[in-house]
């Protein structure tokens, strides 16, 4: 149950004005009805509802589904899977309320790894972004969490995965270590779109901002495992560099996510 000094902390850390009362209806109605609700989206209707990956296990976290009145893509967004790289935590929480969705369903998982997150660790004992597909009720915990990631993705009819990550070293082509402002794609050749993708993205952007695709498979890796056992239609990870202010960081993410809604030809529109 989340309690309401609880919501109160996480609420200073997401704006003030209309855009900080939007997010405390949308975090107080879904800690008081954790089911189903329909949210006016101009002329039609949106459908939200608050569900929870482990039920009462020690990983326990929410997820939200909003759904358009019309079939279209099915997309994840996803932050947290490592508890330290919190911008996208934060981006997705901010978008969360402002999001309105004419067709097609988006699937927002804000912290994966809750108890990493907590804790502000990449990983409490094994790191969650390399035991996908896990296994029911394993041991520890992030075997049974990546099994349930894994079955939502399945239960959900999921065709595209962004999942929102940070790299403490800024993009260098000579190594596979340094991943910061890129977008990550685990299959050749690389997506058409993603080249629309970036040149969206990179409109306006500072040097050291400019985002550029870079390549990497690693066995276990979410993205990975869920592009070949779902078969989606893409899968990414979104670096951004520490380097740059955690403002900006979170602004960043929020772009990243809102181009590629654009680029695949998403529904939706995005409130103030």
């Amino acid at each position: 149950m989340i309690r309401l000094p609880n919501l109160m902390r996480r609420f200073r850390l997401y704006g003030s004005g209309s855009r900080r009362r939007a997010l405390l209806l949308l975090l107080w109605a879904s800690a008081l009805a954790p089911g189903l609700f329909v949210v006016p989206a101009g002329a039609e209707t949106m459908v939200y509802q608050r569900k929870i990956i482990g039920q009462g296990r020690v990983y326990e976290t929410p997820y939200f589904v909003l759904e358009g009145p019309a079939p279209g893509p099915v997309v994840l967004l996803d932050a947290g899977i490592h508890g330290d790289e919190t911008a996208g935590v934060y981006a997705l929480y901010r978008l969360l309320p402002r999001l309105q969705v004419q067709a097609g369903k988006l699937v927002i998982l804000p912290r994966m790894n809750a108890p990493a997150c907590s804790a502000f660790r990449r990983f409490l004992t094994v790191d969650l972004n390399r035991v996908f597909a896990g296994y029911p009720g394993g041991e520890p915990y992030e075997y049974a969490l990546a099994w349930e990631v894994f079955s939502m993705v399945r239960q959900e009819k999921v065709e595209y995965v962004v999942s929102l990550h940070e790299s403490r070293r800024h993009y260098q082509p000579q190594t596979d270590k340094n991943f910061g402002q890129t977008i990550v794609y685990v299959v050749r050749p690389m997506p058409p779109y993603v080249n629309a993708w970036l040149a969206a993205i990179n409109r306006q952007m500072s040097p050291e901002e400019i985002f550029l695709p870079h390549y990497d498979y690693r066995d276990g890796s979410s993205t990975e495992v869920l592009i070949k056992s779902h078969r989606l239609k893409g899968g990414f990870s979104v670096e951004t560099w520490t380097g740059l202010p955690l403002s900006r960081r979170i602004e960043l993410q929020q772009l990243v996510v809102l181009k590629f809604l654009d680029t695949i030809k998403f529904p939706y529109t995005l409130t103030k």
